[in-house]
């Protein structure tokens, strides 16, 4: 992604992430290049990821909050066939809520963001947790 259409598609984040922001749940976005760092967090988001504040957890990789870091794979093929613009609402993956590797049944709720190539550039995530019972449905 060029670096004047990757400011672009971070710009229509912020935008989406700042609509969102102090919902009651963690709201976080995240890039989808080798690194995956998240890019902005809500304090929720922070406080489910066990983290200080913003800025530290925006050093991190959210690769390595996966219990099983295959998943985030699958979830971004997944993500990367849906429709520009829609929020996808059926992903549902075991995230650590810390780096002590303790983690939490959770289901996303996602919107990806598309670069001019239509490629997979960035996600913004919505994190809800899942119950004993619910998980097993």
């Amino acid at each position: 992604m060029s670096e004047d259409h990757s400011l672009s598609v971070l710009a229509e984040v912020r935008s989406e992430f700042e609509r969102i922001r102090d919902l009651p749940f963690p709201v976080y976005a995240s890039s989808i290049d080798t690194e995956g760092l998240f890019l902005m967090a809500n304090p929720e988001a922070v406080r489910f990821f066990n983290e200080p504040d913003e800025a530290e957890l925006c050093k991190k990789k959210v690769r390595d909050y996966y219990r099983y870091p295959a998943e985030r794979e699958e979830v971004l093929k997944e993500l990367a066939r849906s429709e520009p613009g829609e929020w996808h609402k059926e992903l549902t993956v075991r995230l650590r809520n810390n780096m002590k590797g303790e983690s939490q049944k959770v289901r996303f709720v996602s919107k990806p963001f598309f670069d001019e190539r239509g490629q997979l550039a960035a996600l913004l995530c919505m994190v809800n947790r899942v119950g004993r019972k619910e998980w097993f449905k």
